[in-house]
């Protein structure tokens, strides 16, 4: 088995530059996937940085037929609630872009149970097909964590599970998310990292002396990863 590509650090001047970097990456890997394989398979990260692309993303108006859409992970709340990544990514401009309802795989938080959410999203996942994101937008975190994998969570070690239900001590909150088993099966997986407050991390993970952060250790098996940055975020 080979090693994992090294990855990528792509550093723009500003927020807004990273938002718009990611939106044309965006449909470049989507032109790029329907042309080899008819589908483009991609998963949303919750947060500011995303939120900005997914805007930038609408007023490129790409064709997105062929286009499927996920949850990287989400919070225990219902699709409209304020602290939905769903409600986030569809107002900041994933609405506009005509997405039909097959197209949106929602993470079913209305079941629940944080387990039944978990076993239910999986299952709705698995039903499209061999589990190969062709894109997974991921932020990060200062203190490391991404998607829902947070330092020393138990989601955060799973090894075999696609989905896994996780609780959140620092927010006493329980979240759902992909697991690193599905995130490094992804054919690109892009960090979108802005502000002074991740330089510390960023560096350490540039570096490679942060090897235990959750972010630092998502490395696609067969794929790339890339990291946006802005120049706050690559100061340390």
């Amino acid at each position: 088995m080979t090693a994992p590509a090294q990855p990528e650090w792509i550093v723009l001047p500003d927020p807004m530059a990273v938002a718009q970097a990611a939106a044309e990456r965006i449909v470049q890997a989507a032109q790029h996937a329907i042309a080899a394989r008819g589908r483009f398979w991609l998963a949303l990260a919750g947060g500011g940085t995303p939120k900005a692309a997914y805007a930038a993303l609408a007023e490129l108006r790409p064709d997105v037929s062929g286009w499927i859409v996920c949850l990287g992970d989400e919070r225990l709340v219902p699709a409209d609630h304020a602290d939905s990544n769903f409600r986030m990514a569809m107002a900041a401009g994933l609405s506009q872009l005509g997405l039909g309802d097959a197209q949106v795989v929602r993470v079913p938080t209305e079941l629940g149970e944080p387990t039944a959410v978990a076993n239910a999203y999986a299952a709705a996942l698995e039903r499209l097909g061999p589990q190969t994101l062709d894109l997974a937008l991921l932020g990060m975190g200062q203190d490391g964590h991404t998607a829902s994998l947070f330092p020393g969570s138990t989601a955060d070690g799973e090894s075999e599970r696609l989905v896994a239900a996780t609780w959140v001590a620092s927010q006493s909150a329980w979240r759902i998310t992909l697991t690193r088993p599905a995130l490094e099966a992804a054919r690109e997986v892009l960090f979108l990292v802005v502000g002074s407050d991740k330089a510390a991390r960023v560096a350490g993970i540039r570096d490679g002396t942060d090897v235990r952060s959750p972010a630092a250790r998502i490395r696609p098996r067969d794929g790339r990863v890339t990291w946006l940055i802005d120049a706050e975020a690559a100061e340390g």
